[in-house]
């Protein structure tokens, strides 16, 4: 596990410091608006690097077939989202790429099949629907965390919790295994987040869509093939407890769009971290309050399947999405 971690992090940190200087040519360069925090021009290279660190440690380390067929389909995200960061093609055919890349890894095999014994009610199965609501659930997933990609930081950490929630599950479940795609892609992730951070020499550089596609829908995928029953390394309930806030975040600002009447697909100032710098609260403050929730939504969730069980813990995760809805839809009002 050693030498994989140092071999993601090398091939990451040596493609930032290359593809930095290259930025601006090949116009991956994020420019200021009334929409963004940053004052000056940023590089968008960190899904680049991401996906570079992340393809050539796969191949050294060598993934089973499953994995290695998702990563590689993962490339026509990364490409979609790539061409968006330099041509602004937009959300509509990014979608359709999307699904087309996930009817690719359904041919796999690798798709929502139930979301396992619950209680007394037994094995809920979603049968002939199981296809569709899968290709539903990863694209919903993978725009969520590109929808809430708008602080330094932010997308980088909740990817890192997300990775996280899934080893601290697994350990609780069945155990710790088949964990080395989770170690490249969080040793990959926590250098583009310390660059991201200005916490290296190195000088800021963002996600892009290309970034933030590819690891939403990546996730998106762990989380099924961890919960799927070939495998099931923990209950499938827990996957949403994995990415609380970027769920809870993207339907609270489709809801109070759909009460706008605004167009749900374009940008606004409405997100968690919007609303809360609108409060004056500081951005440092602002991504540590986020990740935080965060966390111990991870914790509240195991917590609660431990202790009651799934049917408690998806209550509990209902109860609270409401909560975040109502306590959000305030904040905006005040705002």
């Amino acid at each position: 596990m050693f030498s994989t971690i140092i071999c993601a992090i090398f091939i990451t940190s040596l493609s930032i410091v290359l593809f930095k200087s290259i930025a601006e040519k090949i116009n991956l360069i994020d420019k200021p608006n009334y929409r963004k925090q940053h004052k000056e021009p940023i590089a968008m290279i960190g899904g680049l690097s991401i996906y570079i660190g992340i393809i050539i440690t796969s191949l050294i380390i060598g993934l089973p077939f499953l994995l290695n067929y998702l990563i590689l389909t993962s490339s026509i995200v990364f490409l979609i989202g790539l061409t968006d960061d330099m041509f602004n093609i937009g959300i509509i055919i990014r979608l359709i790429f999307q699904i087309i890349a996930s009817i690719f890894v359904i041919f796999s095999g690798l798709y929502v099949v139930d979301l396992g014994n619950i209680n007394n009610i037994g094995v809920i199965s979603f049968g002939i629907f199981s296809y569709t609501f899968t290709i539903f659930a990863v694209i919903c997933l993978t725009n969520a965390f590109n929808f809430i990609d708008g602080l330094d930081g932010l997308a980088g950490g909740l990817i890192l919790i997300a990775l996280l929630s899934i080893i601290l599950f697994q350990y609780f479940g069945k155990g710790i295994e088949d964990i080395q795609i989770l170690t490249v892609l969080i040793s990959s992730v926590f250098i583009y987040w310390l660059v991201n951070m200005s916490l290296t020499p190195l000088k800021k550089i963002f996600l892009g869509d290309s970034g933030s596609l590819l690891l939403g829908f990546l996730i998106s995928w762990l989380l099924i093939y961890y919960t799927h029953p070939d495998i099931r390394s923990f209950h499938p309930v827990l996957a949403i407890w994995c990415v609380t806030i970027p769920i809870f975040d993207s339907i609270s600002v489709v809801i109070r769009r759909l009460i706008l009447k605004s167009n749900i697909f374009l940008p606004d100032l409405i997100h968690i971290h919007h609303l809360l710098l609108n409060r004056n609260f500081s951005k440092k403050l602002t991504l540590f309050i986020i990740l935080l929730l965060a966390s111990l939504s991870s914790l509240i969730g195991l917590v609660t399947f431990k202790f009651f069980g799934p049917m408690e813990s998806l209550l509990t995760f209902l109860s609270l999405l409401i909560i975040y809805c109502f306590i959000s839809y305030k904040f905006m009002k005040q705002n």
